[in-house]
């Protein structure tokens, strides 16, 4: 089995020097701690922690990271996760070693959603700032991951 949790970067502010640089605001800052804590309260677990290399996805990340008692230090940035295309980001998924079980991504809309969409067995129609959607899958590969092997979907809102 696979575990996959894709969300979305929680609220940010609307103006910033550049794209990359938004911060998130204080209700970003506190439903990320909120995503945190209530992933940890129902068990969820990182093998590894992805996001994009904007600073609220990083910020996002750490606060989620915490919540789940994982090392802030190990989270893994990935340029690819700003600016691919959805199907990009589904071969990047599908690239992962086989011995990571669960994985944890933090992106953009509308990349973030088309991707799901792709790798999911029903439609998300819309992911708010710092909603997610849970997926296990039944294959031990990542390169196996997709709506064929998608057993369990769940939308976290």
């Amino acid at each position: 089995m696979k575990d996959l949790l894709m969300i979305r970067h929680s609220k940010t502010e609307m103006l910033a020097d550049s794209d990359m640089e938004r911060e998130l605001t204080e209700k970003g800052m506190a439903d990320a701690v909120t995503l945190g804590r209530m992933f940890n309260e129902s068990g969820i677990k990182a093998d590894i922690i992805v996001c994009s290399p904007a600073v609220r996805a990083i910020k996002t990340a750490q606060l989620v990271a915490r919540g789940l008692n994982y090392p802030e230090n190990a989270i893994v940035t990935e340029t690819l996760l700003y600016h691919a295309a959805p199907e990009e980001i589904v071969s990047f998924v599908q690239h992962f070693d086989k011995n990571i079980k669960s994985l944890i991504i933090v992106g953009h809309n509308p990349i973030i959603l088309e991707a799901i969409n792709i790798l999911g067995n029903e439609r998300v129609a819309r992911l708010k700032t710092s909603h997610a959607v849970k997926f296990q899958f039944d294959t031990d590969l990542w390169e196996d991951v997709g709506s064929k092997t998608c057993k369990h979907m769940v939308k976290i809102f």
